[in-house]
């Protein structure tokens, strides 16, 4: 989604320590993160990778519709899924006008909308709050106050995936606020920071990692607070797999880590990290409907 209007959410602050306030003015803010997505867009696409672009309309104001993954996640056979966000300014990103497009584009055949449940105070941000596995049908969700454990369990049972929910903490004692930015999930590796995770829960994740047969590669907090953990497996047009990663979080990975990615994609995205706490990852819907 490119922004129209992208800057410092202060309704998103209370939850999400990764952001931060700009010195400069908002709209030199937004002109610095349309640069970044444009320039995202067009490595990706150098990369092999389809990209669809959605523009941002001017209203209402969503400061964070650049991460659309929170509201919008597909799935196989033609799932579409709506999902519930905690800040009210952000429900309005969900866009019927993209919605259509999808339809239209790569026929949806159906639509399972938990977007109502916001107002029930009950919220799921879809793959910031859920972490896929789709080959072995596993959902890794990290408890806060943007993702409801009794929620993510029924979504799950929903789309047949098994969820391993757990809660992590920042040195602060702070809830993260986004499973993806403790962890990602690729065909061969799990990327995991292990020490924000409690204790009496990493042995459950190592367990399902183990049986999944994955990889794994761990990381620090401080790591994490670079964007280490969100990061993405996509596929190029040959099906070929590799990670995409900020140059923040390649530049925090040690030289033992980055021999271990996988033919890794590096974007830089410095105003969209440090403003809006959120990363690549957090700016790309996979799209499974094709």
């Amino acid at each position: 989604m490119r922004p129209i209007a992208f800057g410092f959410n202060f309704e998103t602050s209370q939850s999400n320590p990764f952001q931060n306030k700009p010195e400069g003015k908002p709209e030199g803010v937004n002109q610095s993160a349309i640069k970044e997505f444009d320039n995202a867009v067009r490595v990706l696409r150098e990369r092999g990778v389809v990209v669809d672009v959605f523009q941002d309309n001017i209203t209402p104001i969503t400061p964070d519709s650049i991460f659309p993954n929170n509201w919008l996640v597909t799935g196989v056979n033609g799932l579409l899924s709506l999902f519930p966000m905690e800040s009210r300014n952000r429900r309005q990103e969900l866009s019927t006008e993209v919605i259509s497009s999808l339809h239209n584009k790569y026929g949806v055949k159906e639509v399972l909308n938990y977007s109502k449940h916001a107002e029930e105070g009950v919220f799921l941000e879809g793959t910031g709050s859920l972490v896929f596995d789709h080959d072995n049908k596993t959902a890794y969700a990290s408890i806060s106050s943007r993702t409801n454990a009794d929620l993510a369990k029924k979504y799950c049972e929903e789309i047949g995936f098994q969820l391993q929910s757990f809660k992590a903490y920042d040195s602060k004692q702070m809830p993260i606020y986004h499973t993806n930015l403790l962890m990602a999930i690729g065909k061969r590796q799990v990327i995991i920071c292990k020490e924000v995770i409690q204790s009496q829960d990493w042995d459950g994740l190592e367990r399902s990692f183990r049986v999944n047969g994955k990889e794994v590669l761990v990381f620090s907090e401080a790591q994490m607070n670079s964007f280490c953990g969100n990061m993405l497996e996509l596929c190029d047009q040959n099906d070929k797999p590799f990670w995409v990663c900020s140059q923040s979080a390649w530049d925090s990975f040690s030289f033992k880590q980055r021999h271990q990615l996988n033919n890794p994609l590096i974007i830089p995205i410095p105003t969209i990290e440090n403003i809006g706490g959120g990363g690549i990852r957090c700016m790309i819907a996979e799209n499974y409907l094709v």
